[in-house]
């Protein structure tokens, strides 16, 4: 098993929408709004780095308002 932290940062309107879909995502297991330099981090647990790097370079793409990891 594979744990990752991911930092986002997000269209400020768009917080709660983007959590919503990350939470609902398989492969992300929380997903927290906090304050300062990010907007959300999302905890990750997949079965490998391969899941990994699907899961961020693949998956995460589709929630468009998220600018930055």
């Amino acid at each position: 098993m594979v744990t990752s932290i991911i930092l986002l940062n997000v269209e400020r309107s768009k917080i709660n929408e983007a959590a919503e879909k990350l939470a609902e995502m398989e492969g992300i297991s929380e997903a927290y709004s906090v304050s300062g330099r990010y907007d959300i981090i999302a905890i990750a647990r997949v079965k490998s780095n391969d899941d990994l790097a699907d899961l961020v370079t693949n998956k995460l793409l589709k929630i468009e308002s998220i600018l930055k990891t």
